[in-house]
């Protein structure tokens, strides 16, 4: 018995390391209170800021290319953000938990996500105005 509440233990606990599983728990616990999925996702970028951003440093110690990709897109965070937004390649949970992995700083992060949100706004709209003429 006591295995078996283990196994869920640890299953609960691997849950809130899995991008999909943290945008459910986010989004449960914020967007309901707050009505917006930004504090859910801002929260999956936060996540691996804090929790795993040292440990990706470690293991990628000697790996220059990594550290050349990452600076790169520290440097051009906002750039970055908004075009893998844009981009239907990158799911946006994923995308935001890699963004924390990153060296992606908070603002640029913001203002990337909305400015890409914005746009796809501004496509979807124009799409529907040029169909129905």
């Amino acid at each position: 018995m006591s295995s078996l509440s283990s196994r869920r233990k640890a299953a609960s606990h691997g849950f809130l390391f899995i991008p999909a599983g943290q945008a459910i728990v986010a989004s449960i616990l914020f967007s309901s209170f707050l009505g917006s999925t930004s504090v859910a996702s801002t929260s999956l970028f936060n996540f691996p800021l804090y929790f795993a951003r040292e440990r990706i440093l470690k293991l990628v110690e000697g790996n220059k290319k990594f550290l050349a990709i990452d600076k790169a897109i520290g440097e051009n965070g906002f750039k970055v953000v908004t075009l893998l937004r844009l981009s239907p390649l990158l799911p946006f949970s994923l995308g935001n938990y890699l963004y924390g992995l990153t060296s992606v700083k908070f603002l640029p992060y913001v203002l990337g996500r909305s400015h890409a949100i914005y746009k796809t706004k501004r496509i979807a709209k124009t799409i529907h105005l040029l169909r129905d003429q």
